[in-house]
């Protein structure tokens, strides 16, 4: 990613999709969420359950995330926007809110 840059901006110029981009945020999102919930790194099997999606919703949703940041360790980025959207009016919402919230943040990742 390019400094001053948005998430969204990014992940939209990499898919050509804004659906693609907001399920790449989504991902990352409800992973993120995941994993700090539940205490560890999970796979796309505990993710998928603990969400309530299917596992292939969840492989999608992971491939998405790898389309729109392909160097990034979702894990990694998460770490840099948690902070953030925890101190934001939209800490509550539900993840798809939480995503555009992330999507407008700016980032300096790759």
């Amino acid at each position: 990613m390019q400094r001053d840059r948005h998430f969204f901006t990014v992940a939209y110029g990499r898919s050509k999709s804004a659906t693609t981009a907001l399920t790449a945020l989504r991902f990352l999102v409800e992973y993120g969420r995941t994993c700090d919930e539940l205490g560890e790194e999970v796979t796309i099997d505990v993710y998928a359950d603990h969400v309530g999606l299917s596992r292939s919703q969840g492989f999608r949703r992971q491939s998405a995330f790898r389309k729109c940041f392909p160097a990034d360790d979702v894990l990694n980025v998460w770490r840099i926007v948690k902070p953030h959207l925890d101190r934001s009016s939209f800490s509550r919402e539900a993840p798809a809110a939480q995503a555009v919230f992330v999507g407008a943040m700016k980032c300096g990742q790759s």
